[in-house]
């Protein structure tokens, strides 16, 4: 895809230094962060929710979710992050989007690949679905950052990626600017499966930049698990929540 070889031709023309510190960073590591930054991009999995991936302190669960999870009643089966929305994490996903920065976007799709083969999940699935966004907002922006990261996704764990199955069928209000019940009942009826037989009997890993409640993804999740996906997981590079 175009991101990809946007990479592999900006990696030639420009040195590597971390996006996080600027210092060099070898050829051989791939990826744009030095080590010391990597380890502050990425949550320990042991203090995160097995379920919906929320930063949990103390790591405190009941059969195996978080109090937020139980809450939420989500329709996927599971989230996996690379790491919880703070500090440089927060940094680079404001850059990712106010810059419409695809290298980075691509970059951290290739992070959230290995944090899910790190997780031994990545055999789990058989495609890759990008969150949507709608037309008009792709066309105001230019840039869709959920199918950019769902390359560099596909990059590490070789899996097709289905666009254009689920689509946006109504522009929403921005999620960010909503309180959580208000957050779903915006999503509500959104989202339709545009080809259901891409994802008859697959086993789907959705794929977005941020979840905070869970509303969007959950929405999409249920449309897809409707037009009969056999399961919906869902990778995110950052985890908007943290329950203490």
């Amino acid at each position: 895809m175009r991101s990809l070889l946007f990479q592999r031709l900006s990696s030639l023309v420009f040195p590597q230094h971390c996006s996080g510190c600027s210092q060099p960073v070898r050829p051989d590591e791939q990826l744009s962060w030095c080590r010391a930054c990597l380890d502050r991009l990425q949550s320990d999995p042991s203090e995160c929710c097995p379920r919906c991936g929320a930063e949990i302190k103390g790591a405190r669960f009941l059969e195996g979710n978080c109090k937020l999870c139980r809450e939420l009643k989500s329709t996927f089966k599971r989230a996996i992050a690379v790491g919880n929305y703070r500090d440089l994490m927060r940094q680079l996903i404001i850059d990712m989007k106010g810059h419409y920065n695809e290298s980075l976007a691509y970059q951290l799709g290739r992070l959230l690949g290995r944090r899910l083969i790190a997780e031994n999940t990545h055999q789990s699935f058989d495609a890759i679905v990008p969150i949507p966004m709608h037309w008009t907002k792709r066309f105001q922006r230019g840039f869709q950052a959920s199918v950019v990261i769902a390359d560099g996704v596909q990059y590490e764990l070789r899996l097709p990626i289905l666009l254009g199955c689920l689509k946006v069928v109504r522009r929403t209000a921005k999620q960010g600017t909503l309180e959580t019940p208000e957050r779903f009942r915006n999503v509500e009826g959104a989202f339709v499966v545009t080809n259901s037989k891409q994802i008859i009997n697959k086993r789907l890993l959705v794929v977005d930049d941020v979840m905070t409640s869970g509303a969007t993804i959950s929405q999409a999740a249920k449309v897809l698990l409707t037009a009969e996906a056999t399961e919906v997981n869902v990778g995110i590079v950052a985890r908007g929540a943290r329950v203490s």
